[in-house]
């Protein structure tokens, strides 16, 4: 299990380039190398592995136990409404029951200016990421077929809770491979929601789908 978690990280270094110039560290480099605590759990962060307009994400490594590897979010609270999004993901993903297609949580936060949500590490990329390796080639009926049954399980689960859950930003990057398990399991549930929305214009859809993104 080691030797593929390194494996997965070596390779997400790679992949990563500079961002920025020689010398200058960007916002999300000041936390790398640096020990972190959320909920029960102690860890120091390795590396970037995605960072978007205020969000960051992080492999990690556990400092109590050897060879446990975690997928820290970091979220910068901007302002009120980025905040309340960031604390309701938190509580969605405490309460939600355990599935085997969906990435596992296990701690959250809000504190000053930054929420902190981290999950199980999950080494073998995003569907996005195995579609760009297939160089052209396209997945097998059996791939494909276990793709789809995968996802429709995870959203099947969101849907069966009570009230049920939309995640309504499924797309190639937040649908990933466990390479471990040889399993896809769905991530980032911050457009998430609970709510029964009914839209009468086309201005209130293109309203909500700018929300969401």
């Amino acid at each position: 299990m080691f030797k593929s978690f390194k494996k997965a990280l070596e390779g997400l270094d790679g992949a990563l380039g500079s961002a920025g110039p020689v010398g200058e560290a960007s916002p999300a480099e000041l936390r790398v190398g640096k020990h972190f605590r959320c909920g029960p759990v102690s860890f120091r962060i390795n590396q970037i592995v995605a960072e978007g307009g205020y969000s960051f994400v992080y492999a990690a490594e556990d400092l109590d136990g050897p060879n446990v590897y975690y997928a820290v979010k970091v979220i910068l609270i901007t302002d009120e409404e980025v905040g309340r999004r960031a604390q309701e993901e938190i509580e969605l993903l405490r309460g939600l029951p355990h599935h085997p297609n969906i990435m596992r949580f296990i701690a959250g936060k809000v504190h000053d200016q930054e929420a902190m949500i981290v999950s199980e590490l999950i080494d073998g990329g995003s569907l996005a990421d195995k579609l760009l390796r297939k160089h052209g080639s396209t997945f097998s009926e059996t791939e494909i077929l276990r793709i789809m049954a995968d996802t429709a399980q995870a959203l099947a689960h969101l849907h069966a809770q009570q009230p049920p859950i939309a995640h309504r930003d499924l797309k190639l990057e937040n649908v990933l491979y466990d390479r471990l398990q040889g399993r896809f399991k769905l991530c980032d549930f911050g457009s998430c929601t609970t709510k029964a929305c009914r839209y009468e214009s086309f201005q209130e859809i293109a309203k909500e789908e700018e929300v969401i993104a």
